[in-house]
């Protein structure tokens, strides 16, 4: 199911915001984009505070955007340190 309204109706994206989740389901806009957050590129791009070419592929490949992603990251993070 492609969506992008906060992966409403994926269950993989549910379980994500109730606990820490490792699911994720390609026809699911969110989910790509929170896998592309977890990924060694992206990390790669935040350590040198640019857009590498490793990222902007990964990008490409999985069809969502940065502004995507960091959404999906910063989702990510607030569900981890809320339990801290």
């Amino acid at each position: 199911m492609e969506n992008g309204e906060a992966g409403k109706g994926c269950d993989d994206c549910t379980s994500a915001r109730q606990q820490v989740w490792s699911g994720f389901r390609y026809g699911c806009l969110v989910c790509r984009a929170r896998m592309v957050s977890r990924s060694l590129p992206c990390h790669e791009s935040r350590r040198q505070l640019r857009l590498t070419p490793e990222y902007r592929e990964l990008l490409a490949r999985m069809e969502v955007s940065h502004e995507q992603v960091k959404a999906a990251a910063v989702a990510d993070f607030e569900q981890r340190s809320a339990r801290v």
